[in-house]
C-alpha cells in the first residue's frame, strides 16, 4: 500500500521511483507471532554441552494452538557462539531459520575481545527459499543453497539425538 502512493505521488511529480527492498514475506508473521505469544508456549530444554568445548542448549517451544513450533539453539565457543531459531510445522519441516554467529577476535577469555555479529533469515516456501540480512532485505544469490544446506545439517546434527517429535525432518 505504502509503495503505491509513493508510486502514484511520484508519477504525479515526475520523480523516479525507487522501492526499499524490505520483505513483506509472510513467514516473518511466525516471528512476530511468537513473538507476542512466546508466554502461551511450553517449553522442553535439551542440554547440548557435547557439541561443543563451551556447552549449548536447545529450548523446544510447542502450544497446541499453533500450528508451527520453534527450536531455539544456543551454542558456545571460545572464539564465537552461534544463535539459531527455526520455526518449523508440525510435522518439523522449515519455515523459517534466524541464525545470529557471533565472531570473537581471539577467544572470550583474552582480555579485549571483539565481537562481530551477522544475522540472516531463510525463508520456506513450496516454489522457492529466501535469504534475508538483519534488516530483512532480501540477499538471495548463489549462496541461498550453500545457506539451506548449512541450516538445515546445522539442525540435523543438533537434533539428531533428541526425541523432538513423533516425526524426523529429512530434508
Amino acid at each position: 500500500m505504502v509503495q503505491l502512493i509513493m508510486l502514484m505521488i511520484s508519477v504525479s511529480f515526475g520523480q523516479p521511483v525507487i522501492f526499499d527492498q524490505v520483505t513483506s514475506d509472510k513467514n516473518f508473521n511466525l516471528i512476530e507471532d511468537f513473538e507476542k505469544d512466546k508466554g502461551a508456549f511450553r517449553s522442553d530444554e535439551f542440554d547440548l554441552s557435547c557439541h561443543s568445548t563451551e556447552g549449548g542448549q536447545l529450548t523446544a517451544f510447542h502450544n497446541k494452538d499453533k500450528a508451527y513450533l520453534v527450536f531455539d539453539i544456543w551454542i558456545y565457543g571460545e572464539t564465537g557462539k552461534i544463535h539459531a531459531t527455526y520455526w518449523t510445522d508440525k510435522n518439523l519441516n522449515f519455515k523459517i531459520v534466524k541464525r545470529t554467529d557471533f565472531k570473537y577476535d581471539k577467544p572470550f577469555y583474552e582480555k579485549d575481545f571483539k565481537v562481530t555479529e551477522t544475522t540472516e533469515y531463510l525463508s520456506y516456501h513450496s516454489d522457492r527459499m529466501r535469504l534475508y540480512d538483519s534488516e530483512r532485505k532480501d540477499l538471495s544469490n548463489s549462496l541461498t543453497i550453500e545457506k539451506k544446506k548449512e541450516y538445515e545439517e546445522f539442525f540435523q546434527e543438533i537434533t539428531k539425538d533428541l526425541k523432538i517429535g513423533s516425526e524426523r525432518h529429512r530434508p
